[in-house]
């Protein structure tokens, strides 16, 4: 394991929260080693960066709470549940390392984006989170099941090159 990921991970959140104009807790640190974990929040949807060099020393992710699944205004969470899995296709065919699922946990419903920590820059990540932050207040409001998302792209005939989650950490 490399001190520089640990490095690169914590550089990473640090111009993050400035980029942000966010305020870092005191006590936040990542210790060589061990797995580290940024929870904050934007837009009022809570995220969480993630990295652990015991799983992969070069791998961050990012992951950000939807919501709870059976506080959806949908008359059949089924049917939200299926378009979850669609959408989940469509983003395995544009982009590596991004899903839609339910945290086994929680039972909230999350979107994870996994990503490469040298390649990743702050402005990407702020873009990234700005996205699923979007993707989030979408998601409980209508369970990604109406077709008036920003920009026209409708969410039942997306293709994988109309969805707004576009951005790569």
């Amino acid at each position: 394991m490399s001190l520089a990921m640990h490095d690169g991970f914590a550089s990473l959140v640090h111009a993050l929260y400035q980029r942000l104009d966010l305020t870092l807790p005191t006590d936040w640190v990542v210790e060589e080693g061990l797995a580290a974990r940024c929870d904050l929040e934007l837009d009022g949807v809570a995220f969480a960066l993630l990295y652990d060099p015991l799983v992969d020393p070069r791998r961050m992710r990012m992951q950000c709470d939807l919501g709870d699944p059976g506080a959806l205004p949908v008359p059949r969470l089924e049917d939200v549940l299926t378009r979850m899995l669609q959408l989940n296709f469509v983003l395995t065919l544009q982009q590596r390392g991004t899903s839609l699922c339910i945290d086994p946990d929680s039972g909230r419903a999350v979107c994870v984006i996994d990503g490469d920590l040298q390649a990743v820059q702050a402005d990407a990540l702020v873009s990234s989170l700005r996205a699923a932050a979007e993707l989030a207040l979408h998601w409980r409001r209508h369970g990604l099941l109406d077709d008036s998302v920003p920009d026209g792209a409708g969410m039942h005939g997306a293709m994988h090159s109309d969805l707004r989650l576009h951005q790569r950490i």
